[in-house]
């Protein structure tokens, strides 16, 4: 958002529109013609501001994707922030200098009220034994490359068979990995839902729609399972032969 609003100046406009110039082999001149609107009864041309076609450029189109920009970062921006707020002390367990023993306990049990049914009242004391365990057995780049990174921290848990010591602070991390904080999910789902639902699949449920567009959008995922094994399975379940 910063670099956004250092980029709204004339000067940065200037800039763009010198380094456009030298990419066209054309010569740009302004059109000094100027539309004057019709007046309608009542008005005067004393208060009306006639722009040039720089001034147009750097005010209708310039400006306004950058307001335009900055207002959507901002609003994704705010939504992003309480998730922060909640899981900031899990991914940050390892940081006791920013995270004293009292905040962390504190933050842990609100987050524990939160997510009560798949927390335990346990895991404010399993996250202090938690940092303590890493004080003691990680060195100071191992603690580094943990301070900040779910997904290392959740690696170290698998690596080192801690699940069944620390079950709630996996479940969080769980939690945290597996939320959909990003913008492009739903972009995906709708590219996906155009080629799913044609008009040969106008009355299909919406169960089913939602199974075959995850199928499309995880395609990755599919192409690592052996379909034959599934069919073979499927067929065993119910077989409709006859003997």
């Amino acid at each position: 958002m910063n670099f956004v609003t250092e980029l709204r100046t004339d000067e940065m406009f200037q800039k763009f529109l010198n380094d456009a110039t030298e990419f066209t082999e054309e010569n740009y001149e302004e059109n000094t013609r100027s539309r004057r609107p019709t007046l309608r009864p009542g008005e005067s041309r004393e208060n009306q501001v006639f722009l040039s076609g720089q001034q147009k450029l750097r005010v209708e189109v310039y400006y306004a994707v950058l307001d335009k920009l900055k207002i959507e970062l901002e609003r994704r921006c705010s939504k992003y922030e309480p998730i922060c707020e909640r899981f900031n002390f899990l991914i940050n367990i390892c940081d006791d200098e920013s995270l004293s023993a009292e905040d962390l306990t504190r933050q842990a049990d609100d987050f524990q009220t939160f997510y009560d049914e798949d927390i335990e009242d346990t895991f404010s004391i399993e996250c202090l034994h938690f940092r303590s365990y890493i004080q003691e057995s990680c060195d100071e780049d191992e603690k580094r490359k943990l301070t900040g990174n779910a997904t290392n921290l959740i690696a170290f848990l698998k690596k080192n068979n801690l699940e069944i010591l620390f079950p709630n602070v996996v479940t969080a991390l769980q939690v945290f990995l597996c939320m959909a904080l990003t913008n492009c999910s739903a972009e995906r789902a709708f590219s996906c839902l155009k080629r799913i639902k044609n008009y040969l699949r106008s009355t299909i449920s919406e169960y089913r729609l939602d199974d075959l567009a995850l199928l499309c959008i995880e395609c990755n995922l599919m192409d690592l399972l052996n379909t034959e094994q599934i069919i073979d399975e499927f067929a065993a379940l119910k077989c409709r032969r006859k003997l």
